[in-house]
């Protein structure tokens, strides 16, 4: 299950980088276009798609920043306790974050559904149907909704067989030495690939 999630998580924030990229190449032809031609190619209409692209390329990777713990967490009051309860703070911070994304997940639905019922378009020239990138978006906030009711199910599963340490490794904040370890295999990584094609 966690394959499926990762998988369908990196790819959705490789296509949503690749679109982001894409429009940055169109709203840069547009602006040489209002420069040399004197009219933008897209009626004007680059920065409301770029906006769309920008959000729905967000939503759908904060599922894979929260799966590989990347998301920014204030743990002040949890350094005080004892590191036999981070794992309570930890699960307590996934709950809170489930919720918020069931919030944002549930408004995204709506907003979507009430411009699909109304056929709502966009009061600019390209009069684009608002159901469209409305459900992209929307339908990355439920992901992430359903990633980190995942990751909490898992969590909890290890801390009620007696495993904290791999549920700190699923749903704890990242240290020092996860991000050098994680450097030393993207190095060893490269190091082996290169050795191949040699």
């Amino acid at each position: 299950m966690s394959d499926i999630f990762s998988a369908l998580a990196r790819w959705s924030a490789r296509i949503g980088g690749l679109a982001v990229l894409l429009m940055a190449f169109v709203i840069g032809i547009d602006v040489f276009s209002r420069k040399l031609f004197g009219h933008s190619i897209l009626s004007g209409g680059a920065g409301e798609i770029s906006g769309y692209v920008l959000a729905i390329a967000t939503t759908w990777a904060a599922s894979l920043t929260l799966l590989n713990r990347g998301h920014i967490r204030i743990d002040i009051l949890q350094s005080i306790f004892p590191r036999s309860l981070w794992v309570y703070f930890d699960l307590l911070a996934m709950c809170v974050f489930g919720a918020a994304s069931a919030v944002l997940a549930w408004v995204g639905v709506a907003t979507y559904l009430e411009s699909l019922e109304r056929g709502a378009r966009s009061i600019t020239p390209l009069a684009v149907p608002m159901a469209v990138p409305q459900g992209l978006w929307a339908a990355g906030l439920v992901f992430l909704f359903m990633t980190s009711v995942y990751l909490f199910a898992r969590a909890l599963g290890h801390v009620v067989r007696g495993d904290r340490m791999d549920a700190v490794k699923l749903i704890g904040t990242r240290t020092a030495e996860d991000d050098l370890r994680e450097q030393q295999e993207v190095i060893q990584n490269a190091g082996s690939k290169e050795a191949r094609h040699a």
